[in-house]
């Protein structure tokens, strides 16, 4: 705890320095990357920033930090960009101050695949995710189970701790349409 607070006191003094410099005619935009830096958010907020926050994992603990964070994002934020609608409908700050917004995560340009690359003859349904049963990776699992004997194949990709990754492997029987990896040495390539 005391690192982490710690850390936000440079990033305030780091942030509140560099955007008071700024000319107060450039408006300087602070794009804050999950809800934790609050330090980030305080000291952009007391330098009149416009601030943007990209919100895309919120299972914070303990539940006291997670609303401390909520309220200080509630309190500084012009803009929150989501990634998905389950975290805007479910943790979104539903306000009229604060613009919302969803954009999902995409794979880079220079990934794109033509289905004629593919030489398969299964269609392929590729899920990269953590474990966390929020983000839909049991119901993905269950989906492969209704799908058994068809010509659609399920990858689930998930960055997880070997302890974790073989007690979530163990928890379901064997289908012969779904394979489960951990921690690919190169996730792009299944894409190809």
């Amino acid at each position: 705890l005391f690192s982490f607070l710690l850390c936000q006191l440079k990033l305030f003094l780091v942030i509140f320095t560099k955007t008071l410099l700024l000319k107060r005619e450039n408006k300087p935009t602070v794009l804050i990357n999950t809800i934790l830096p609050f330090g980030a958010a305080l000291a952009a907020k007391l330098t009149c920033c416009h601030i943007v926050y990209y919100v895309h994992e919120i299972s914070i603990r303990p539940l006291i930090l997670k609303k401390w964070l909520k309220f200080i994002l509630k309190f500084t934020a012009d803009e929150a960009i989501y990634v998905s609608n389950y975290l805007k409908e479910n943790e979104g700050v539903h306000n009229n101050v604060i613009k919302e917004v969803v954009i999902y995560n995409s794979l880079p340009p220079n990934l794109k695949v033509k289905s004629t690359d593919v030489v398969c003859n299964d269609f392929i349904v590729f899920m990269p995710s953590s474990l966390k049963r929020y983000k839909g990776v049991y119901d993905f699992v269950d989906i492969s189970r209704k799908f058994q004997g068809t010509n659609i194949q399920f990858i689930l990709a998930l960055n997880t701790e070997e302890a974790e990754f073989n007690a979530f492997v163990g928890s379901f029987e064997s289908f012969n349409n779904i394979q489960i990896l951990r921690r690919p040495s190169d996730i792009y390539s299944i894409y190809n």
